[in-house]
């Protein structure tokens, strides 16, 4: 179900509801996509397991705009990048990764990818001209979008395959990716964003899961049992400034950066703290 509230008296402005549509509601394992705003639009893909669209609704109205239903949804989240001066949606569906004319959900190009379990996750990462993707067992790629004889190009620049992103979508700090990989049961990691050389890497056993944000020269993580880290964005190895412990519960949801505040949802609370 996709609500739309009016944020200052949170009163329901529309709704949609897909289960009509589609057998599925949601990939196998739960909704996990963030909307994505531009232009005045909504886009995000609905569906479920083989069925679904990456659609785009009027933001005041929830209508659709136009949608793309070559592929049901994975658990990543879109985003919005300009290559020669078209503006697409790139994400990974179920079984690709995908670009999508912003203007009229017209699929510009694709890269067949599937993990394990098709557990399609992480969010790509757009560095200069050319977009970083991951995903369980599959190591770390990056590839140069173009155009040749009217047709959009995907071509590969670099790869890495002694690191790979499982949950948990890695954040840029300059020229620096930084992010916790699967391998050696959770490590924090540092990869060149141009080259995919990998600079350093903890010794492993950091936890579960850990989201990334960065903010300034410092990288924040906090992992699935709420530990918040605080550590500088250093390409020499991982040097911790600060630990905290924020919830009661485990945290699996983003925080967000407010100000000088960031929001925690755990499992059974939502709180903000300063930021200092």
């Amino acid at each position: 179900i996709l609500s739309c509230y009016d944020a200052e008296n949170g009163k329901l402005r529309w709704r949609r509801e897909f289960a009509s549509q589609y057998s599925d509601t949601s990939p196998l394992y739960g909704n996990a996509t963030s909307p994505l705003v531009e232009q005045g639009l909504l886009i995000t893909h609905v569906g479920g397991h083989d069925s679904g669209a990456l659609t785009a609704f009027d933001l005041e109205t929830g209508k659709t705009v136009w949608s793309w239903n070559g592929d049901g949804p994975s658990y990543a989240s879109p985003i919005i990048v300009d290559f020669g001066g078209v503006r697409q949606i790139v994400t990974q569906s179920q079984k690709y990764l995908i670009g999508v004319s912003l203007a009229e959900g017209r699929l510009l190009w694709s890269i067949p990818f599937t993990t394990a379990y098709e557990q399609n996750i992480i969010t790509p990462v757009v560095y200069k001209q050319t977009v970083i993707f991951s995903g369980l067992g599959k190591g770390v790629m990056a590839i140069k979008l173009g155009q040749s004889g009217g047709k959009w190009t995907a071509d590969k620049v670099w790869e890495n395959s002694d690191v790979s992103f499982y949950m948990s979508t890695p954040a840029l700090s300059g020229n620096l990716l930084l992010g916790m990989s699967n391998r050696n049961r959770g490590c924090f990691v540092a990869l060149d964003a141009g080259t995919g050389k990998t600079l350093w890497a903890t010794n492993g056993r950091e936890g579960d899961n850990a989201a990334v944000l960065t903010s300034g020269d410092k990288l924040l993580l906090l992992t699935s049992d709420a530990e918040l880290i605080v550590a500088k964005s250093s390409s020499t190895g991982f040097e911790p400034l600060r630990r905290y412990t924020v919830a009661k519960s485990p945290t699996w949801a983003h925080p967000v950066l407010v100000g000088k505040h960031i929001l925690v949802k755990d499992a059974e609370t939502l709180t903000l703290w300063s930021v200092d």
